[in-house]
């Protein structure tokens, strides 16, 4: 699924990236896309957008 997903912090989960690198990562990929950096999605076409709900969900 890498040419959908803009940041991957699996690492997490495997225990070789801790939650600062992984926020780092994130923070870092927010910034390059405010500054104009294509989302992979943006790359791909996809033009579609949905909320599904608003507000808390029980």
């Amino acid at each position: 699924m890498s040419d959908n997903m803009d940041v991957n912090v699996g690492a997490m989960l495997e225990g070789t990236q801790s939650l600062d690198e992984a926020g780092n990562m994130i923070w870092e990929e927010i910034q390059a896309v405010a500054n104009g950096k294509l989302t992979k999605a943006e790359i791909l076409g996809h033009t579609e957008f949905s909320i599904n709900r608003i507000g808390p969900s029980l």
